[in-house]
């Protein structure tokens, strides 16, 4: 409901999705059109640097300029992130306002398809996972 009329009063709406590891933006994923068939989509680092990988979706071919408030959603969704190994924080940028749009845990279902495939490798080594303090100190 809201993505829609978000779409309403902006012409294309792009949905910044924030991959973060305990509190740290590892990478950001820009798609446009989300749920139909002309869905597309960047992938950045976190200071807006488009990186050479395609996840599922085409890549959007379009220059997209960095959201003047790029760093106010990326510590939001760093602040968001603290207590997951892995999460992905969606936001919305529409005239100036930074609108939440969801958290999930399993994105794509765990499906997407990485292209090149090492860039799948490379998203999961920067995860940092939880060490069972109790299982630790018994090495």
């Amino acid at each position: 409901i809201a993505e829609k009329f978000l779409t309403e009063i902006s012409n294309s709406l792009y949905d910044y999705r924030f991959f973060c590891s305990n509190g740290k933006c590892i990478q950001i994923w820009l798609d446009i059109f989300s749920g139909t068939p002309q869905h597309k989509r960047k992938i950045y680092d976190k200071n807006w640097n488009e990186l050479d990988i395609i996840v599922k979706w085409p890549r959007l071919e379009d220059a997209v300029e960095k959201p003047s408030k790029l760093s106010e959603m990326v510590q939001m969704a760093e602040y968001m992130s603290k207590e997951f190994a892995l999460v992905r924080v969606d936001f919305y940028f529409v005239k100036g306002t930074i609108y939440f749009g969801e958290m999930t845990f399993t994105s794509m279902s765990g499906t997407g398809k990485f292209e090149p495939e090492i860039e799948g490798l490379k998203l999961g080594q920067m995860i940092e996972l939880p060490i069972n303090k109790e299982e630790y100190t018994k090495c």
